[in-house]
């Protein structure tokens, strides 16, 4: 459920080149209550900031990789 919320947002966000939408839009996206949304996450902010944090966490780990390449 917190994976498809958050595909939906980065969808919605992706398409629109911009931090702007509803729990509504997010709700309509993934096909599930914007009720949810909160229960996982808070609110938006709570939704804004996972995401930040599962990509920091990708790019961490992809930063780590190159740093431990014989150069």
């Amino acid at each position: 459920t917190k994976d498809r919320l958050m595909a939906a947002a980065r969808e919605i966000m992706t398409e629109r080149n911009a931090v702007e939408f509803s729990l509504q839009d997010v709700a309509a996206r993934s096909g599930l209550n914007s009720a949810l949304v909160k229960y996982h996450f808070g609110n938006k902010d709570g939704l804004l900031l996972a995401l930040l944090a599962r990509d920091a966490k990708a790019e961490m780990e992809n930063l780590a990789f190159v740093m431990d390449q014989p150069i």
